[in-house]
C-alpha cells in the first residue's frame, strides 16, 4: 500500500510540475523548464552604417532540421518573406548543427531569456552606428520579431556567445573584407 501511494504521489507531482510551464526536452531525454516555446528557426540580420548597402549578411539557424545558412545580401527578398520558400531561396547551407550544440543553445537561451526580449531597442543619442533584426519562428507557427538601433538587450553578449557556440563562428555585421568595402565605397562616391 505504501509503495502504491508513493507511486501515485510521484505521478501527481510530475503531472503538477509539467502543467506549470513550458518545458524543453533535450534530445538526450533531460527536461529543462524554459518558460518559452520551442524554437524552430531563427533569422538574424546585423548591419553597420555605411556598409549595409554593400554587404548586409543574414543568417538562418534552423534548429528543427539542424542546419545553419547564410546570405550576403537579401536584396532579392524582404525580411517579411523569410520563413517562406520564396524568402529562403537565397540562403546557402553553411553547416549541419550537432544535437548537443542545439540542446546547449536551448539551455542558454532559456537562462538568458532570449525569447523574452522586447520587440524594439533604440538609442536615439547615436546618429550613426549599428542595427540588428531577429525573427524567431516557433514550432506552433507563431513568430516573434525583435530589432534594435544602437541599443541591445541586457543579455546580448551572452546570446551572441551562444550563437557562436551553436554555429561554430561569430555572427558578423559584415562578411566582406575591408578591401571589398573600401572598393564598394569608392565606387559609390564616383
Amino acid at each position: 500500500m505504501k509503495k502504491t501511494t508513493s507511486i501515485i504521489l510521484a505521478f501527481l507531482l510530475t503531472l503538477t510540475v509539467v502543467s506549470c510551464g513550458n518545458y524543453h526536452t533535450n534530445k538526450d531525454g533531460t527536461t529543462l523548464k524554459t518558460y518559452q516555446k520551442d524554437i524552430d528557426t531563427i533569422y538574424v540580420n546585423l548591419r553597420e552604417a555605411l556598409r549595409y548597402e554593400f554587404d548586409d549578411p543574414a543568417y538562418k539557424i534552423d534548429l528543427k532540421n539542424n542546419t545553419y545558412w547564410q546570405i550576403r545580401t537579401y536584396a532579392a527578398v524582404t525580411r517579411d518573406e523569410w520563413g517562406t520558400e520564396e524568402g529562403d531561396r537565397d540562403f546557402e547551407l553553411v553547416s549541419k548543427l550537432k544535437d548537443s550544440k542545439i540542446d546547449e543553445f536551448f539551455n542558454v537561451s532559456a537562462r538568458y531569456g532570449f525569447t523574452q526580449w522586447k520587440a524594439e531597442y533604440h538609442n536615439w543619442n547615436v546618429l550613426d552606428g549599428a542595427g540588428w533584426y531577429m525573427k524567431i519562428i516557433f514550432s506552433d507557427g507563431t513568430v516573434k520579431e525583435m530589432y534594435g538601433v544602437n541599443a541591445y538587450p541586457e543579455t546580448w553578449e551572452e546570446m551572441m556567445g551562444a550563437f557562436e557556440a551553436l554555429v561554430g563562428e561569430p555572427l558578423k555585421y559584415s562578411l566582406a573584407t575591408q578591401a571589398e568595402i573600401d572598393v564598394a565605397y569608392a565606387d559609390r562616391l564616383k
